[in-house]
């Protein structure tokens, strides 16, 4: 079991999308970040994590008029000196 790889690429979709998500996450961060960058137009837009809050937005206090007011699911997205965490 440590040298992984037992299961065969295509054998399973949801194994294959886990795979994915491990080796291209850092990837998909990055696309997402700038995407909302994009978006909403507020340059400094940045994705960051820690182990209290998870992953979050941070914006700085001059572009927090430009947050949009988000609902992510059943979740609310606020402000919080400058960054966006659920509510």
């Amino acid at each position: 079991m440590k040298e992984g790889n037992i299961i065969n690429d295509g054998y399973n979709e949801e194994v294959d999308k886990l795979r994915r998500a491990k080796s291209d996450g850092k990837d998909w961060l990055a696309k997402l970040e700038n995407d909302e960058r994009e978006k909403t137009g507020i340059k400094n837009l940045k994705i960051k994590y820690n182990k209290v809050f998870g992953y979050y937005l941070e914006v700085t206090n001059s572009y927090k008029e430009m947050v949009p007011n988000i609902i992510h699911g059943n979740r609310h997205w606020q402000m919080q000196k400058d960054i966006l965490l659920p509510s």
